[in-house]
């Protein structure tokens, strides 16, 4: 008898022991290909386990550029309540290129030059209070910079651009390189060339001789200081040198002049 209990108390022990040791597998990371035109609907960035804890989702999303490329974020939204990509260059997403928040809007887009290669993405919906909640819409469309960009490297291959005309311009670590635009004025003006946010310091403006032109500058806008007389004029917008998020984030620049 005396037999029987310590064998009983040692199984007892036993299984104790392997109680602690064994747990419960984590549920294995998964990706989802992102396809160019195909639209995706974000879930939540967090779901909770069965003691009401938060714990971040394992799922992610992958985008492969052959060559550098022009990517499109366009999103629309039932409520204007936060919602957010980030962009990462390693699977295991500790490495940011770009964060991409469509807080307070409820339709939108974003250009991103990028260089050729793989991204993760972490993609999820501002809510938080339900495992599933897909109330934003995302569509990714990938242009080649190839498609985007001209062979306007020197004065001699300047692209004539008149008034009020946008042009579109992706510098990327792969396609960086100085671009000439030449422009005619009928009648003498104050010239004022317009780009989207920040990237007016790689702007300047010259003479058909060359001399440089004094402007004032400002984030998005270069303006001749005086009335410039008739005749042509050039436009040099510089090649990038500096690439942000882990040296993949290139430039994506409009621009244009009136």
């Amino acid at each position: 008898m005396k037999k029987l209990r310590r064998f009983l108390a040692l199984v007892l022990a036993l299984a104790s022991i392997l109680s602690i040791l064994i747990v419960p597998a984590e549920a294995a990371t998964t990706s989802t290909t992102i396809t160019s035109g195909k639209t995706y609907y974000l879930k939540t960035n967090y779901r909770y386990d069965s003691d009401n804890n938060r714990i971040k989702n394992k799922t992610y999303y992958k985008l492969t550029l052959s060559d550098d490329s022009v990517v499109k974020v366009y999103w629309t939204r039932n409520n204007a309540n936060k919602a957010s990509i980030d962009i990462y260059s390693n699977s295991a997403r500790n490495k940011t290129v770009r964060y991409v928040s469509t807080t307070d809007k409820t339709s939108g887009s974003e250009y991103l030059a990028l260089a050729k290669g793989t991204y993760y993405l972490d993609m999820y919906d501002g809510y938080t209070n339900y495992e599933y909640t897909a109330t934003t819409r995302v569509t990714f469309t990938v242009t080649p910079v190839s498609e985007i960009n001209k062979d306007n490297y020197c004065k001699s291959k300047a692209i004539y651009l008149k008034s009020d005309k946008w042009v579109t311009i992706a510098q990327t670590p792969n396609n960086s390189y100085a671009r000439w635009y030449k422009m005619y004025l009928s009648s003498e003006q104050v010239v004022k060339i317009y780009t989207n946010a920040s990237n007016a310091y790689s702007v300047s403006l010259y003479t058909s001789k060359l001399d440089r032109v004094d402007c004032e500058s400002s984030s998005s806008l270069v303006k001749s200081k005086n009335k410039l007389a008739s005749g042509y004029y050039y436009i040099y917008v510089q090649e990038s040198t500096y690439f942000s998020g882990q040296g993949r984030l290139g430039d994506y620049i409009r621009l244009k002049w009136k």
